[in-house]
């Protein structure tokens, strides 16, 4: 999350990113931050 807001502070831009809701989305079907945080790695491109 910090890494978001780092590049994107203004919140109508933040809310605007493609990434943040693809991390809503996994957040939504896998449940929570501690997955996610686990497995992010796999989900990035190389």
């Amino acid at each position: 999350m910090e890494e978001f807001k780092a590049s994107y502070p203004a919140d109508e831009d933040f809310v605007d990113l493609t990434a943040v809701a693809r991390v809503n989305g996994y957040l939504a079907v896998k449940g929570s931050l501690a997955t996610l945080q686990t497995e992010i790695n796999d989900l990035l491109p190389p």
